[in-house]
């Protein structure tokens, strides 16, 4: 996904799991709670750009699918990008 020059970070779910798991182990021993803070913190950021790093990856799918992939994810509109096909809808098989 991203390249050498990308400066975005890939976030699995490994990432997010260890930095629950340590967020609440924190919790569970009772560290400092500045430090138990700055875990719940970082836990969070992860979790947030994990959905970011979907919702791009779901656009650009889906433009690539519409054929305009040279189209901005930013524009005012961008709402409109999202929405399933017509007949794209996976329930229906």
């Amino acid at each position: 996904m991203a390249d050498e020059t990308d400066p975005r970070v890939d976030v699995t779910d490994a990432d997010i799991l260890a930095a629950k798991r340590a967020w609440l182990s924190a919790c569970d021993r009772g560290l400092d709670p500045s430090r138990t803070a700055r875990l719940r913190d970082s836990y969070r950021w992860l979790v947030s750009a994990q959905a970011q790093q979907i919702a791009e990856q779901f656009r650009e799918t889906y433009r690539r699918r519409r054929g305009d992939g040279g189209r901005s994810a930013s524009s005012p509109d961008a709402d409109d990008d999202v929405r399933p096909l017509r007949g794209s809808d996976p329930r229906t098989g």
